[in-house]
């Protein structure tokens, strides 16, 4: 992604991934700094945890609880959250359909919190439903984004039918590659046209929860969209340009169906 718009813009910019264990944090960070890095990314396990190390957060990385993107400005880090700008653009064209009716997201874990985040603060809808194994941790992750028309269910209770969803977002690892075959929702949860699912898996890029909600004619949105948008924000944020977003689109789909 980053690469194909460094290359595209004519920048002098190179992005690299390492293996960072969680008791190599500080070193790598510390690493980074002295190394000149511009900045970096973070993923878990290390969302929370890098949080003490860096000298500024962003509001919205503050809020959440959780930083993916760091900048590094004349020797201070600087923490944002840029996957809650991915959330909203990628669910702003439905914007009306999620202020109408309550929705449910799938899982509490890290991938749900800046979805959770966005939803309150952007679209308002009148419920947002939490369905997760572990209810005591989504109830503390409800109290800590301040969500006050949340209510927390048993994972198991979203697998029957409801209509009275416009959005289902799947924040689980369910459907992954490589175990693309299975599903967070049963083979008998009925989707219905009015609906919206968004599936932050973007590895395949057309899970089986969204070719269940495609076949029963509902409104989908594929993860590369949040991915390809959290991966915008922090493009700017490092390098002060606008990413080239179709032409890293069109690279992503090539890489990832291949």
């Amino acid at each position: 992604m980053h690469n194909t718009a460094f290359q595209a813009l004519g920048l002098n910019f190179l992005y690299a991934s390492y293996d960072i264990e969680p008791s190599g944090l500080k070193d790598a960070v510390h690493d980074m700094k002295k190394l000149g890095f511009a900045g970096f990314n973070v993923t878990l396990p290390h969302k929370e945890t890098i949080i003490p190390l860096l000298d500024e957060l962003d509001f919205e990385s503050k809020s959440v609880g959780a930083v993916n993107t760091v900048t590094i400005q004349k020797g201070r880090l600087i923490g944002y959250n840029t996957d809650v700008y991915g959330a909203l653009k990628s669910l702003e064209p439905h914007r009306q359909a999620i202020e109408e009716k309550k929705v449910l997201v799938l899982g509490s874990g890290g991938a749900s919190r800046a979805v959770l985040y966005a939803l309150k603060k952007y679209f308002k809808p009148p419920e947002i439903v939490i369905a997760a194994r572990s209810q005591g941790k989504a109830n503390s992750l409800a109290a800590f984004l301040k969500i006050e028309n949340a209510t927390v269910i048993d994972y198991s209770l979203a697998t029957s039918s409801s209509k009275q969803y416009s959005l289902i977002v799947n924040a689980t690892p369910v459907g992954m590659f490589p175990k693309s075959e299975a599903s967070p929702l049963s083979d008998t949860f009925q989707f219905v046209s009015h609906q919206i699912v968004f599936d932050l898996i973007y590895r395949p890029l057309e899970t089986t929860l969204l070719k269940r909600a495609k076949a029963a004619r509902a409104k989908i949105i594929r993860g590369l969209e949040m991915f390809i948008h959290q991966g915008a924000k922090a493009f700017e944020i490092w390098t002060g340009e606008r990413m080239p977003v179709e032409e890293v689109r069109k690279a992503l789909e090539e890489k990832l169906v291949s």
